[in-house]
């Protein structure tokens, strides 16, 4: 064989035939894996929005400890405009869950609102945000038991001021799945992260039951 022959056929391309399999290969693989892939960005996403809040219940406790004082964490009030202080939401607004974020504040009135200065006399110091965040992610829900539909307040001691003395919980889902949700357990003293005991993806109430529902 000749040296130019041996070059033709060291330099032969693929043909149309082998790119239609191995495009047709990439495309199964791709099916079979985005249903994975999607569930774990739902996952991350959860996750997520659940260590957030749990910072916010942190950072209360802990700033009321700091302050001796009253701190607060409430559902945010969607803003009319952008340059407006934030506030708590109204029970009335919103009231499917905390989609919209949440402020932790220095309560000093203990009123559960973010109270504005007053001139007085005597004058009255408005009470300061002490941190803010921003709505959840699509399709993402956020919502509490009873006792904590609207917000959790600290006294100095860093108790939750709970009416109830049973566990109360929040939960946070994706289109209203229970499956990969995760749930915060708040109690009187430090809150903590819901367990899942069987393994089965669902978060678990105090009793080792799984949760029901996404709207309690």
């Amino acid at each position: 064989m000749s040296t130019l022959a041996r070059l033709r056929r060291r330099v032969r391309g693929v043909t149309l035939i082998e790119v239609m399999v191995v495009v047709g290969i990439v495309a199964i693989l791709a099916m079979m894996a985005a249903p994975n892939f999607r569930a774990m960005i739902e996952r991350n996403q959860i996750n997520s929005a659940t260590n957030e809040l749990m910072m916010g219940l942190q950072l209360a406790r802990s700033e009321a400890i700091r302050l001796n004082s009253t701190v607060t964490l409430c559902r945010r009030a969607v803003p009319i405009n952008p340059n407006d202080a934030p506030s708590c939401a109204n029970p009335l607004d919103n009231p499917q869950g905390w989609q919209n974020g949440w402020i932790v504040f220095h309560d000093r009135d203990g009123d559960g609102s973010v109270t504005p200065a007053q001139a007085g006399p005597p004058a009255v110091a408005a009470d300061a945000v002490l941190r803010t965040w921003g709505a959840l992610g699509p399709r993402l829900t956020l919502r509490g038991s009873a006792d904590v539909a609207q917000r959790v307040s600290y006294n100095a001691l860093g108790q939750a001021q709970l009416a109830i003395t049973n566990s109360h919980h929040l939960i946070v889902c994706h289109n209203n799945q229970l499956l990969q949700a995760r749930a915060i357990v708040v109690t009187r003293t430090r809150p903590r992260l819901s367990t899942d005991s069987n393994a089965d993806r669902i978060p678990e109430n105090d009793a080792g039951v799984n949760f029901a529902t996404c709207t309690p």
